[in-house]
């Protein structure tokens, strides 16, 4: 739709509203997605394994089924992020110049804003409860287990560091993009 408004395309006011929404839900439908496919990821995988290698021993289960929470958590945090800044910076403008701006388009704004805090929430947790998890793992482990951990502070600080600036941004064009919404709608007869 932003491509063919840029070409000159006309929409009408209800499919544009529709493409307001869709396109602030981008994240969150990313994240059904991934958290679907993760779960069917913790289905499958011991399945197959059973199958293949007629079975694991147990610790090995806990130990895949904490690493295949913890790389979901991810893979739903994460993304929510990018696409969602995405969304927010490039797409919703484009949207929000075109048609009639409703209340409804303020309503999803705060909403967007309110999940990304908890997604936030979210991404600063995973590194923690993945290191917790690796904490209670047998100090039979040693130096291969420090070293996992080592990593997953890092990458943690990292992905964590590059989310919340992420965050900041999308927050800001949040309020700038509710401030619009506030005064075209109280503009409006």
């Amino acid at each position: 739709m932003p491509h063919g408004l840029r070409n000159g395309q006309t929409y009408s006011a209800e499919v544009l509203n529709k493409a307001r929404t869709a396109t602030l839900n981008v994240g969150h439908r990313a994240v059904v997605i991934a958290f679907g496919l993760w779960v069917l990821a913790g289905i499958a995988y011991p399945v197959a394994l059973q199958i293949a290698a007629g079975g694991i021993p147990q610790r090995a289960y806990v130990h895949l089924m904490s690493s295949l929470a913890v790389c979901g958590a991810v893979a739903v945090a994460y993304p929510f992020f990018i696409l969602t800044y995405y969304s927010v910076r490039c797409l919703y403008p484009i949207l929000l110049s075109h048609g009639e701006l409703r209340s409804d388009d303020g309503r999803d704004i705060r909403s967007l804003g309110r999940s990304s805090t908890r997604y936030l929430a979210v991404a600063a947790s995973v590194p923690l409860v993945g290191i917790a998890g690796l904490s209670f793992v047998g100090s039979g482990a040693g130096e291969e287990l420090n070293a996992t951990v080592r990593a997953l502070c890092l990458g943690g600080i990292a992905g964590f560091s590059v989310v919340y600036q992420l965050f900041r941004r999308i927050e800001s064009d949040l309020r700038a993009l509710l401030r619009v919404v506030s005064l075209e709608v109280s503009a409006s007869p």
